[in-house]
């Protein structure tokens, strides 16, 4: 007889060579034939095993395409009396199941999807909105610390701190050619949080200003006693105001307390010297979006589980809620109260949302740092590590309950996280692989009813969105800057049916009505994805098939693609590419353009090992997206 195998040698795929039927046991010890048949080699592509899953090892390997060639069978009269019914029956039964195995390793993937773990359904419910951002979504950081934070022996931070950040863009114009590029030419708007663990240590004066001082051994802060100047605040402010920044500025909230013996700062909070500041922006009319009161007086962060009872931080919280009331009483009423930016503790939480009251807090902070110390050897592998990247969904979910149950009149915000705290992971938090992790919390928490993320830090430190040295942009800039423009503030439920290497999320598009973007992130190293969208119950590629093309309506066939690796395939590398291209500033420190690739929209979609991709679907017609 006669079977159509197809020719895979010429595709360059690595080749198995099988005996069939595979029960011809002389066969396969050099016997030319047994009962009349003739043995004949069969080439079949070469497949690794993962679990009882075959793997291509090129899934995009299509073998419709395959040249296809015969391979013949000579048939001759068996001899039934030399063979038993029995053995004759295992000897069909294997030559049937050989040809079957045959049969189907040829089919194309979508065919036999269920047994190829590369091959994935991507399911977008589109007919309903599952949470909403804020419009200013992406947020980063510029903290407090000097120069001579050190952390595991290297010095990250340099003049990037507020406090000497304007005299470093004030000397060095090649320094505030690039910051302009990147925050006010790029971005347009961004958020932008002023503020960190020496917040509370900062005291607010019109007099020249010192520096910080180095702490003892008995303080809970590495520096003390630090101050700002109204002189240079109104500097930095100018810089920011013009860069259209939204600014969350970050209030001490320890000032007039006494630290006890147990560790904990007891008293009231003194309101004198944040009102002498507040009342100079306000006579100034120096715009500030909102207020923070304090960091991290709650929770884990290297220090007791409290600084501050919660029960009178909440009603520190009042006094401050009413000395803003009071302030902006003549410019329009008074900016969002933020509180507490710290790290979560449930009590904590409950007990200073239910003492401040109804309309107090606005904005519950919480930062995150789910990936341990900067100083972790196992970075990488954290950030590749899908259980990892999910450890923190339970927290994410339980400030959102405790809002639900404690203060329903706020909202919830990231307001710190660096990945790996303590100044971020040489290695890796300035390299492509941090944006594994970052994309991934910004589709997580966005999902979770989360409407900022404020990443740590704008600029200082290792896990900066610029170089806190070049002010160049680190990979993870481009990857805050393309979900900006093209993810909305719509988020809608997307899931698959592969496995968890694959990160799926899925937000109507910016500013195109009825279109959505997907954001997928490929951990694995080894398998390509090959993505068929759903949109809700039918097949969004089908569905593109089918429709018939008015003659002006050939742009909304298309799709937009934009694939994020790493240069050289190294995911350490500093250095990022879309669609195949470096990104990098040009001679007159321009973003470089972040085009897409655009394909048509029944191609297939396939995601690279370790990479990234935002997909814009131009033709979802999303009804929540309209």
């Amino acid at each position: 007889m006669k079977l159509l195998l197809s020719k895979f040698a010429s595709t360059g795929v690595s080749m198995n060579r099988v005996l069939l039927p595979p029960c011809c046991t002389a066969c396969r010890h050099g016997a030319s034939s047994l009962q009349g048949v003739h043995c004949k080699e069969v080439i079949l592509p070469k497949i690794s095993t993962q679990g009882n899953s075959h793997i291509y090892p090129n899934p995009s390997l299509s073998t419709s395409k395959s040249t296809l060639t015969h391979l013949n069978y000579k048939s001759h009269q068996p001899d039934f009396p030399q063979q038993s019914p029995a053995s004759f029956v295992m000897a069909t039964a294997n030559l049937v199941l050989s040809l079957l195995f045959l049969l189907f390793s040829s089919l194309p993937s979508s065919i036999v999807a269920k047994d190829d773990p590369g091959h994935v359904k991507v399911s977008v419910r589109a007919d309903y909105v599952v949470a909403r951002t804020d419009g200013n979504f992406i947020c980063a950081t510029v903290d407090w610390w000097p120069p001579e934070k050190c952390d595991f022996g290297d010095c990250s931070w340099g003049h990037a701190s507020i406090k000497n950040l304007d005299v470093i863009l004030g000397v060095r114009c090649d320094a505030r050619a690039k910051f302009d590029a990147v925050v006010l030419t790029a971005f347009g708007t961004m958020r932008v949080r002023i503020g960190g663990t020496l917040q509370d240590q900062v005291t607010y004066t019109s007099k020249p200003c010192h520096e910080f001082k180095a702490a003892d051994g008995d303080s809970d802060y590495e520096f003390i006693d630090g101050c700002i100047s109204l002189n240079r605040w109104d500097k930095i402010h100018e810089f920011f105001n013009t860069t259209g920044a939204f600014i969350t500025f970050g209030i001490n909230a320890l000032h007039g307390r006494v630290k006890g013996h147990d560790g904990v700062y007891t008293g009231p909070w003194d309101a004198e010297n944040a009102r002498f500041f507040i009342r100079h922006i306000v006579q100034n009319k120096q715009y500030v979006d909102s207020w923070e009161f304090g960091n991290e007086l709650c929770g884990n962060g290297g220090k007791p589980n409290f600084l501050v009872d919660g029960k009178q931080y909440g009603l520190d919280l009042i006094a401050f809620k009413a000395m803003l009331i009071d302030e902006y009483a003549t410019f329009g009423g008074p900016p969002k109260v933020a509180a507490p930016g710290g790290f979560y503790v449930e009590d904590w939480y409950k007990n200073m949302l239910s003492t401040s009251g109804y309309g107090v807090v606005d904005i519950v902070t919480h930062h995150v740092y789910n990936l341990g110390s900067g100083g972790d050897g196992n970075l990488v592998d954290k950030v590749t590590d899908p259980k990892v990247l999910g450890n923190i969904v339970r927290t994410y979910d339980k400030v959102v309950g405790t809002i639900k149950s404690a203060g329903p009149w706020s909202s919830a915000w990231v307001g710190e996280s660096g990945g790996a705290h303590s100044s971020g992971g040489k290695g890796l938090s300035n390299t492509f692989a941090n944006s594994f992790w970052y994309l991934d919390q910004l589709g997580m928490v966005s999902r979770r009813h989360h409407k900022v993320f404020c990443r740590q830090t704008l600029i200082g430190g290792n896990y900066g969105l610029l170089d806190h040295d070049t002010f160049v942009p680190n990979p993870d800039y481009y990857s805050a800057l393309l979900w900006h423009r093209l993810m909305g503030t719509g988020v809608l439920e997307a899931s698959h049916d592969g496995p968890a290497h694959l990160r799926s999320y899925a937000h109507c598009s910016k500013n195109t009505p009825g279109d959505v973007t997907l954001l997928l992130i490929n951990l694995s190293d080894s398998i390509t994805f090959e993505i068929e969208i759903n949109g809700s119950t039918k097949s969004y590629e089908r569905e593109i098939r089918s429709r018939p093309l008015a003659m002006d309506d050939k742009d909304q066939s298309k799709r937009e693609e934009f694939h994020l690796t790493p240069k050289d395939g190294d995911i350490q590398s500093t250095l990022m590419l879309l669609n195949g291209k470096e990104l990098r500033l040009d001679g007159k420190n321009s973003i470089p353009a972040l085009d897409p690739m655009v394909v048509d929209a029944s191609d297939p979609l396939r995601i690279a090992p370790r990479s990234i991709a935002f997909v814009k679907l131009k033709d979802f017609n999303a009804t929540a997206c309209k």
